[in-house]
């Protein structure tokens, strides 16, 4: 039987830890790279805490805050890419 290996340790998240974009995009579920890449510029994810070279970096912490506003800040869709119900698109 396999194993699923995962990034996250099992004091996640941890102030003093850096992750990468690998470990953001795990704990949101493996979107695309050009999503997330999307996500960044439209500002639904925080930019990085720390450059290193040409590497984004984050804090745990500002990754596991981030992986909880996320759901509320974009609006869900069905499996046709349509909003699930009439009432997602309605403007209050």
């Amino acid at each position: 039987m396999s194993r699923i290996q995962t990034r996250l340790l099992p004091d996640f998240p941890n102030e003093n830890r850096l992750g990468d974009a690998l470990l953001f995009r795990e704990l949101l579920g493996n979107p695309g790279r050009s999503t997330f890449a999307r996500y960044l510029s439209l500002g639904l994810i925080p930019p990085p805490d720390k450059k290193l070279g040409t590497l984004n970096r984050w804090y745990e912490t500002t990754i596991a805050a981030a992986v909880e506003a996320l759901p509320t800040a974009r609006p869900l869709k069905g499996a046709s890419g349509e909003p699930s119900s009439p009432n997602e698109t309605a403007v209050a």
